[in-house]
């Protein structure tokens, strides 16, 4: 069976940024700086925020009222009741927001200058949720509202009379003020891993205000998507209270009735909690009082399958059936530490290394193409009962591969060559996530991302596929270029961009400049970004293959891969190595 059906294309719309400067908006309209109030932790905050409040421009400050539901959700009505004469009843704050890409523009002009109409029209693309969820619509809604505003004398502030029937927010000031905040949850099958669920945070939060936050949606559990490879090991109906000792961040946990926590339940507990709060200084987990457990993020290091980046950035590719390595300028088909480096066979098409260095080679014999797994050219061996199109292996564990046979997903036994059909029937390209619970693909030139669910027997199953990129076609490759980023190869309506970094739940798509003049990417590699260094989107080396030609990615736009005589590198099948 194919995997879940398409879902729509999302409308091209313009940025609301560029929209409300088109409109006339005054320079007077940029956000006044202030002191934050203290907060229910009982120390005052260090970091200034946004104030958005009515002005004597119209448009303003309906402008200034779609950005001011953005911030802390527990001050959302207040700060919305700046706009109004009377306290007003806001859309259910469960409900979410509805983020915008609108135009503004005042509406038919009246005599009466105590009044006025500003018309907002464009469309909702998707929902910020209570939970730091963003759901996008595939379909952007249509949106038309008339704002009804009054005031008192000429030189007083604005109030807004007629309120819409759902809190709203510009897209643009969801992209301005709000960072990536990923959760993360035990990944299935394993004791000792986790696995990424996207979260979004107001970045102007105190840190007391922000922990409590990602404590909360913590403990309300995964997203129905990592739901499906992932699971939490808090106890549900579990309370929790943060304080701050000294420095020290003590988080006292009371697990719900009946919850008997062993020590391995505690480490994945603690695991799951620096990693979601992204506690870098030292930490204390108490459990009903007592403390279990202590430290910082980097005793829990090596719980996120992504190791701390290295100092050089190594790429890999396939040239005259053989594994070349390239870091900065030099290239080379040897490797003290590399192995693979300089493996070479007749009719090598692809390689994928596991992390005991073990190689996985699809080889085009005289009987087709083949899978040979093995540490060195003497010491390969072919996987039986595979034929046909074979592409893009993957290692998923030390002990699985992942490839597409004839456009279907397929796992094998490293060890004992086991095969097991998983879905798909047209897959063109694949890419698994560096924690082996989530894959990215290519299906009908279009990209898609699925969770991955392991159990204890090493079973496999794949859960419901999302689309990534709503509005990219012709899709080449995908890769990931950090946990939650997806690297796009393809072609989006009015745009001459041919490739997309896009986040897993489609809210953030950022455009590579310097390819709109270049021929789309027939292949593309990453190696995915450090996830201490959290605002960051992509790791190095991020490698296209244009034409025949290799290319480095850079954010300033692809660079020829070149030799040390200044000659642009030809290849294929380029790879990264995590470590």
């Amino acid at each position: 069976m194919r995997f879940s059906a398409l879902v729509g294309v999302i409308a091209a719309s313009c940025m609301a940024a560029a929209l409300l400067a088109s409109c006339g908006v005054p320079d007077s309209s940029a956000p006044e700086i202030i002191e934050v109030a203290p907060t229910d932790f009982d120390q005052s905050s260090s970091v200034e925020v946004e104030s958005f409040t009515p002005t004597t421009d119209a448009i303003t400050t309906v402008e200034h009222f779609l950005r001011a539901s953005s911030g802390d959700p527990v001050g959302r009505d207040d700060r919305l009741h700046e706009f109004t004469n009377d306290a007003r009843e806001f859309s259910d704050a469960a409900d979410g927001i509805g983020l915008l890409d609108v135009e503004i523009a005042l509406g038919d002009d009246s005599t009466d200058l105590s009044t006025t109409t500003v018309v907002v029209t464009g469309s909702v693309i998707g929902t910020y949720l209570p939970d730091g969820q963003v759901r996008m619509n595939a379909t952007p809604r249509e949106y038309e509202e008339e704002f009804v505003l009054e005031r008192d004398g000429l030189q007083d502030v604005w109030s807004i009379r007629d309120l819409p029937s759902q809190v709203m927010m510009l897209r643009s000031q969801f992209e301005s003020s709000y960072e990536q905040a990923p959760l993360y949850f035990q990944a299935t099958g394993r004791n000792d891993l986790l696995v990424p669920d996207l979260r979004w945070v107001y970045r102007n939060l105190d840190d007391a205000v922000a922990n409590d936050l990602r404590l909360g949606w913590l403990l309300q559990g995964t997203s129905a998507w990592v739901g499906q490879a992932a699971r939490s090991a808090l106890p549900p109906g579990t309370a929790e209270k943060i304080t701050e000792v000294d420095g020290v961040v003590q988080i006292d946990l009371t697990p719900g009735e009946g919850a008997d926590l062993d020590p391995g339940t505690i480490d994945v507990i603690a695991a799951q909690i620096v990693w979601s709060l992204g506690l870098s200084d030292r930490f204390e987990l108490r459990i009903d009082g007592e403390q279990v457990a202590e430290g910082t993020l980097e005793e829990w290091r090596d719980w996120n399958a992504i190791p701390p980046g290295g100092e050089t950035e190594f790429g890999y590719f396939i040239a005259e059936d053989t594994v070349w390595q390239f870091a900065s300028d030099a290239i080379t088909d040897t490797s003290v530490d590399h192995p693979w480096v300089g493996f070479s066979t007749p009719g090598l098409t692809q390689v994928a290394v596991a992390a005991d260095d073990r190689i996985a080679a699809l080889v085009a014999t005289e009987n087709g193409m083949e899978l040979q797994i093995g540490r060195s050219a003497r010491t390969m061996s072919t996987v039986p009962d595979l034929a046909g199109d074979l592409r893009d292996p993957q290692w998923l564990t030390g002990g699985t591969v992942m490839l597409i046979v004839n456009g279907v997903l397929t796992a094998v036994d490293a060890d004992g060559g086991a095969v097991q059909t998983l879905a798909g029937e047209s897959v063109q390209s694949l890419a698994v996530a560096p924690d082996g619970h989530r894959i990215a693909y290519v299906d009908d030139g279009r990209a898609w991302a699925a969770p991955l669910s392991h159990d204890a027997d090493g079973n496999l199953q794949i859960g419901q596929s999302q689309r990534i990129g709503l509005d990219i076609t012709e899709v080449t490759d995908v890769a990931w270029g950090s946990e939650d980023f997806i690297w796009v190869a393809g072609e989006r309506a009015d745009q001459n961009d041919k490739l997309f970094l896009v986040s897993i739940d489609n809210a953030e798509v950022e455009h590579q400049p310097g390819t709109s003049g270049l021929p789309l990417a027939a292949e593309m590699a990453a190696k995915p970004a450090d996830p201490v260094d959290s605002d960051q989107n992509r790791g190095e080396p991020n490698i296209a293959v244009i034409g025949v030609d290799l290319y480095r990615v850079h954010t300033s736009g692809p660079q020829p891969v070149e030799n040390a005589e200044g000659q642009i590198v030809q290849g294929s099948a380029p790879f990264t190595v995590l470590g």
